[in-house]
């Protein structure tokens, strides 16, 4: 199964697309999982509710153990110290953020996965971990209708997993960043832009200034409730049109399915070429959902 926080790459000539299953709304009912009953039943009736701020820091020695602990002394400090701090994001009583994902193949998959402890470099360390990513990538292109440009079968197609949405954009933001200062030069960085909605996850923000970028390059396009808060093709041209007059170089595009904070869905390309009128043509639209 996929996690929550995991990310999947797809990529084709001239393009990419992240999936995410992190930053999308919340609200669904909780799934079952294999919690066992003994917690379950003292997960706190509102989810929010924490002790004070640096309790396990006074609760526990500040030294780790120099002798090892019985399993039965290790739950009960589990049991008395850490699920009191615990945000338990699979209450039925938990509705920010996320939806609840858990289940029971994921759990399945987790046991599974920490069992074999594959290290997956390349397809020589682990032939198995590298082509099974291959198989189930391709299995979700096809139930997501993409394209065939993004399919390994194509000649610069395919998909990645990534641990994290995080993870996924700074890899993506450094690949495109890499391409165009090929094309026009490294001493040229301070030009690149970026653009996303007011409604995009700060996620994003960050990851621009992980990789480099001036944070005063990143655009972000007003959105309104007339709208359902979508990023309007209208709006993107303009703030292109003014970057590309000013000598600037559009990069990347961040648009969201599924904001986290009003769900909503930010697909402008589907109906415009603003895209296309940036006169070096060099943004990578990236869509997260």
């Amino acid at each position: 199964g996929i996690r929550r926080d995991q990310s999947l790459i797809f990529s084709k000539k001239g393009g990419i697309l992240v999936v995410s299953s992190g930053l999308v709304g919340s609200g669904l009912a909780p799934v079952s999982h294999p919690i066992p009953s003994a917690y379950v039943a003292i997960i706190p009736k509102k989810s929010g509710e924490h002790p004070g701020k640096g309790y396990l820091l006074e609760s526990l020695p500040d030294r780790a153990p120099i002798q090892p602990e019985s399993i039965e002394t290790v739950l009960k400090d589990v049991h008395r110290n850490t699920i009191p701090g615990i945000t338990h994001w699979e209450s039925p009583n938990f509705f920010a953020h996320f939806a609840s994902s858990g289940s029971t193949a994921s759990f399945v998959g987790e046991m599974l996965m920490n069992g074999f402890s594959v290290v997956g470099f390349n397809w020589e360390s682990s032939p198995a971990a590298t082509e099974l990513e291959i198989v189930v990538m391709e299995w979700l292109s096809k139930l997501l209708q993409l394209p065939k440009s993004f399919s390994f079968s194509s000649d610069s197609g395919g998909g990645v997993l990534h641990s994290t949405t995080c993870e996924a954009l700074v890899c993506t933001l450094l690949a495109a960043k890499e391409k165009i200062l090929d094309q026009i030069g490294r001493d040229n960085v301070e030009k690149l832009v970026v653009y996303c909605s007011d409604q995009t996850h700060f996620s994003f923000q960050k990851s621009v200034k992980i990789v480099g970028i001036n944070p005063k390059n990143i655009r972000h396009v007003l959105t309104s409730k007339s709208t359902n808060f979508q990023l309007t093709p209208q709006s993107l041209d303009e703030m292109i049109r003014r970057d590309v007059e000013v000598g600037l170089v559009p990069l990347y595009l961040c648009a969201t399915v599924g904001t986290t904070s009003t769900t909503a869905v930010q697909l402008p390309v589907d109906n415009s070429d603003c895209i296309n009128k940036a006169k070096n043509k060099s943004i990578i639209i990236v869509s997260i959902g």
